[in-house]
């Protein structure tokens, strides 16, 4: 099969093949070539999603070759091959097979999901069993760490610069595409001076490929990958589920999208990237403009990423703001028309006499959550054989301290907060545990175990904050029991 000649026209390729020799052009050719095919099977788990086909890899291509500007001619050979094959197989780990599907409670990491997403096994509960949405999930979430499986399958001489197997580097930059920006700046797997002193040419910065592939990936938001006909073929303009329904968003703001403009010429070290789109829909026009925040944030952790490039690269350039002036809004007046809440306010009517009539009611609401917590405890404990485990009982003591201050204190010998507790429940209003994906699986699973039913007695008044309707600080000791 010829290689796609929209691949072979764009500025990357060109760059790579006048310094790439013979044989190693025909490396590249021959993956991009399988990989393309491979593709095509994305549809297959994935057939509402918008195409991450060969279409996609070429898209990537041309966004890598927008995005290296001016400076495309400094790339190596190795660094041109590596952007290219990347671009075509960070999404190979998308494919799975028909038997993977029917098994992916048996795939080595769905214990690892799970884990993660403690609102997948509550899904998997209430539908008795593994729904479309929480495979597609689940596959989504696992497929950058995927790539193996597919470069497993090619030769042992496919994937070699000279005679050096570079494999295991093309699967780590593929891979990173799913790491957090923070892994991309560190991580020894991404060498910043991969062959560095076999030849001019045969020298790669894997750290830069990677940024420049996780940030060509998010920025390839057009209508080329969301062909109108296929949106109707899907029928995703009749949406009759949550999971078509979002697609068919994912769809809309696709078809909309007319892709990023880049500055032509020299650029600074930083400049500005123009956004074009068309919405016929104020809904689809406010999903465009959160996936951009989004892609601000994206190119704001990559400007870091750079810092840790090699010297060759550790001033490139990247934009450093998304204009939204040219999203032009079709039929309608947009504007970012939200309700609000005046913060103070609520609190004042939270905190106030019309909820509780008794100032000194946050001692009930303290009392519940030691409760709460030694009940849940002594759950777990059980859990893992503690039969005759009881918490202590919880002691309440008052005191004043030298400066004339009247202090209340709670002591209970309960399960305790981590950190990710307290910023994700303890310090925000309205955020409840026990009411939490992670409290909620943990239940299942005492349930599935025998273990006598945990209901917590916490679940009216505003917690911890009622603290301040009297008091004007609150200290926490906690840690968690593990």
């Amino acid at each position: 099969m010829p290689t796609d000649a929209n691949l072979t026209q764009t500025r990357l390729w060109e760059t790579f093949a006048a310094k790439a020799d013979d044989q190693q052009r025909l490396m590249v050719r021959n993956l991009v070539d399988g990989a393309g095919a491979h593709l095509d099977l994305i549809r297959d788990t994935f057939p509402a999603y918008t195409l991450h086909n060969a279409l996609h890899s070429v898209n990537v291509v041309k966004l890598m070759g927008e995005l290296l500007g001016p400076r495309i001619e400094e790339i190596t050979a190795l660094e041109g091959a590596v952007l290219i094959i990347s671009a075509y197989l960070h999404d190979s780990g998308m494919v799975f097979t028909d038997v993977e599907r029917e098994g992916l409670e048996q795939q080595p990491r769905w214990g690892e999901f799970l884990k993660e997403h403690r609102q997948a096994e509550l899904s998997i509960h209430e539908d008795g069993g593994v729904s479309e949405h929480t495979a597609e999930w689940y596959c989504r979430w696992a497929h950058p760490e995927r790539v193996g499986e597919y470069l497993r399958t090619l030769g042992d001489g496919d994937l070699r610069w000279g005679p050096i197997p570079i494999a295991a580097e093309i699967q780590s930059v593929c891979e990173s595409h799913g790491w957090d920006a923070g892994r991309v700046r560190d991580d020894d797997a991404l060498k910043t001076s991969f062959l560095a002193g076999t030849g001019e040419d045969d020298e790669a910065d894997l750290r830069f490929c990677a940024m420049v592939l996780r940030l060509a990936d998010i920025l390839d938001f057009d209508n080329t990958r969301a062909p109108a006909a296929v949106y109707g073929h899907l029928g995703l303009d009749r949406p009759d589920s949550p999971r078509e329904e979002t697609s068919a968003a994912e769809w809309q703001k696709h078809m909309s999208a007319m892709g990023f403009r880049f500055p032509e010429g020299e650029r600074d070290r930083s400049y500005p990237l123009r956004f074009v789109a068309l919405p016929k829909d104020p809904g689809v026009e406010h999903g465009v403009r959160n996936f951009l925040k989004v892609i601000d944030d994206e190119v704001l952790k990559c400007a870091r990423v750079v810092h840790g490039c090699s010297r060759r690269w550790a001033d490139f350039a990247l934009p450093d703001a998304i204009g939204r002036g040219d999203i032009k809004s079709d039929g309608y007046k947009y504007g970012e028309h939200r309700f609000t809440l005046d913060k103070d306010q609520v609190l004042d009517l939270l905190m106030g006499e019309n909820l509780y009539p008794n100032p000194y009611v946050f001692i009930r609401e303290l009392l519940q959550n030691a409760l709460d917590a030694s009940r849940h405890r002594e759950v777990c404990e059980h859990r893992i054989g503690n039969a005759a485990f009881k918490a202590e009982p919880i002691d309440v003591s008052t005191w004043t301290d030298d400066e004339g201050c009247q202090w209340v204190r709670v002591d209970d010998c309960g399960m305790g907060m981590d950190e990710e507790i307290i910023e994700k429940f303890l310090l925000k209003v309205g955020q409840s545990y026990y009411q939490s994906p992670e409290f909620r699986a943990d239940v299942l699973r005492y349930a599935a175990q025998g273990e006598r039913e945990f209901v917590p007695i916490s679940r009216f008044g505003i917690g911890i904050l009622s603290c301040f309707i009297v008091g004007d600080r609150v200290e926490v000791s906690t840690r968690r029991v593990s």
